[in-house]
């Protein structure tokens, strides 16, 4: 009866919620021995959600036949109908949920407690982030977070939102004077980006940038506040996932390639006067015997 002549299905509910109710009430007041307090409990906890997806479906679009509107199209839709929106930044191009990106959170970490900073940069900066399916995003302000991996694009009303790393492969960020490129090049973490410092069809040297935390001490001998500290970890992938972690140590680098190949490193290292010292000199090299070959 109520199906039929409520629109909207709230007597229904009433009268779902009512039933459920009066046998907890039942339950109770006679006190069945065959029925435990734990099943009472867990008798509640259902009818708590039985009539609160009820409720919900009746109120929200989709419960009564409508348009189904997921939790992520509702926070896009909001974030670009905000003051400016998501796609001024963007050229002319579509905003956020046009291109296929959608937030995973609302508000960037707060790290106000501890000494250092966790991000790559510390004023956005305009970057590209490039999609699963190829397409470029151009001129998004955009943070790294070196502490969660994660891009952090800031709107034009100045609220800031991560960006869903499931959804992009590649993220670009100009950084004193030279523009740095992550990508996932690890299948041991693919779900981490690393900045690629050299690539050509056979290798890729890469860097894992991290910024961990260490908490503060309070024992009455230290008095230590919590701290941000940034680490460096390098890779050189060769061939179908074959990562070899290195140093920057000549032998250790060395050690990845074939005898003909160091040899032609070193003679190019001793004609231009490279020390092998820093990350720097190894692409110089690697960028070297390449033009070369």
């Amino acid at each position: 009866f109520c199906l039929k002549n409520d629109d909207n299905g709230s007597g229904c509910i009433l009268i779902l919620c009512l039933f459920v109710l009066y046998l907890l009430l039942l339950i109770s007041t006679f006190n069945f021995k065959l029925v435990k307090m734990k099943s009472i409990k867990s008798l509640a906890v259902l009818s708590s959600m039985i009539c609160g997806s009820f409720t919900l479906s009746a109120q929200c679009p989709g419960g009564g036949g409508g348009t189904t509107t997921s939790v992520t199209t509702s926070v896009t839709q909001s974030i670009n109908s905000s003051a400016g929106g998501f796609g001024s930044y963007s050229n002319g191009m579509a905003g956020l949920s046009a291109v296929g990106i959608s937030q995973s959170q609302s508000n960037k970490l707060v790290y106000s407690d501890l000494k250092g900073s966790p991000y790559l940069n510390e004023e956005p900066t305009k970057g590209t982030l490039v999609l699963n399916n190829g397409k470029k995003v151009d001129n998004y302000l955009l943070q790294l977070d070196l502490h969660t991996n994660q891009a952090i694009a800031t709107l034009s009303n100045g609220d800031e939102i991560f960006i869903n790393s499931e959804l992009i492969k590649e993220i670009a960020i100009p950084h004193d004077g030279e523009l740095l490129v992550f990508k996932k090049t690890n299948p041991d973490r693919p779900d981490r980006f690393y900045q690629v410092l050299y690539e050509d069809a056979g290798m890729v040297f890469f860097k894992d940038r991290r910024a961990t935390i260490t908490d503060p001490v309070r024992n009455g001998i230290a008095d230590r506040d919590g701290q941000i500290r940034h680490s460096n970890r390098y890779f050189i992938s060769q061939g179908e996932g074959q990562i070899a972690k290195v140093k920057l140590k000549k032998k250790d680098v060395f050690s990845s390639f074939i005898d003909d190949e160091v040899y032609a490193m070193k003679e190019y290292a001793k004609k231009k006067g490279i020390k092998f010292s820093n990350e720097q000199d190894y692409v110089e090299v690697f960028e070297g015997v390449a033009a070369n070959d």
